[in-house]
């Protein structure tokens, strides 16, 4: 299913299936972060802007390697002290976690925890197996739509847009060729209203 984010004309695809495959809660192995540790390097490392604006590259590169050693064996430290309360918050997590399982199953009847997880299981297998196929004629309008985007954005003095307008015209002028697609699709145009 095609859609559009905000007016913008920007193809999206918002499928259930890639929402699955796609999301961190989902995929094992897969870590969530805040980005609150990057703010914090970054404002250590602010500290040093003054004095290595005026340095040779190479001494530059020693003494942010150097800061950021010590942050890193300080940020080690400050982790290991907090060791013990994070392991006992996250035991009383999950004995919570069981809890509300348990509840949640007693409710549906005929259901256990193994019922829920072979669930989850059957999610994930079932998600691998579908792959996410958009015939050619959708490809290209979203490829076209795209290409008006980029036309917007380099008449607006967008620098970046060049080069992305620069690959998404190549790509088009590829599907035009594979398709024989002589004249390229306007918006009114039946086809694309119907690949649309």
């Amino acid at each position: 299913m095609l859609c559009y984010l905000d007016g913008y004309g920007y193809p999206i695809l918002e499928l259930f299936q890639v929402k699955m495959k796609l999301n961190t809660r989902y995929v094992e192995g897969a870590g969530l972060a805040d980005g609150e540790q990057m703010e914090t390097l970054l404002s250590y490392l602010r500290r040093f802007g003054k004095v290595t604006k005026e340095m040779m590259p190479s001494h530059h590169i020693d003494l942010l390697t150097d800061a950021l050693l010590h942050h890193g064996k300080k940020i080690c430290q400050r982790q290991l002290d907090s060791l013990p309360q994070r392991l006992s918050r996250a035991t009383e997590v999950a004995t919570e976690a069981e809890r509300e399982m348990a509840e949640i199953s007693q409710s549906l009847p005929g259901t256990t925890l193994d019922t829920i997880r072979d669930w989850g299981r059957n999610v994930s297998v079932t998600l691998e197996r579908q792959k996410l196929a958009l015939c050619w004629e959708e490809q290209y309008v979203a490829m076209l739509q795209q290409h008006t985007i980029a036309m917007a954005q380099q008449e607006s003095g967008d620098g970046t847009a060049v080069c992305q307008l620069v690959q998404i015209e190549r790509k088009l002028k590829t599907m035009e060729r594979k398709n024989s697609i002589l004249h390229r699709w306007s918006p009114t145009s039946n086809r694309f209203q119907n690949a649309e």
